[in-house]
């Protein structure tokens, strides 16, 4: 079975892998035949993060007035979370 497609730390007790039986699943590891193995050597290397980036249309799209508006509800926000204006 291919297990790079499942996700680190997912598979549960009892699984039969290339390298034995999951016998416990930890953090970061699965304990098989009495050793704790990594992650890694089940599913291969996890995937590079991608960065999130926000169109610059969006950000070309935001008006003075749209940042008045949410540097006030913003504001109000906070007021509200300290337990309103004193």
């Amino acid at each position: 079975m291919d297990f790079s497609t499942i996700p680190h730390g997912c598979l549960e007790e009892g699984t039969e892998t290339p390298i034995g039986v999951i016998e416990a699943v930890s953090l970061t590891a699965y304990l098989i035949d009495g050793r704790w193995v990594p992650f890694q050597r089940i599913h291969g290397k996890p995937a590079k993060a991608e960065a999130l980036a926000v169109p610059q249309e969006w950000v070309d799209a935001v008006t003075p007035a749209m940042t008045r508006q949410m540097e006030a509800m913003s504001n109000l926000a906070i007021d509200i979370l300290r337990g309103g204006r004193k």
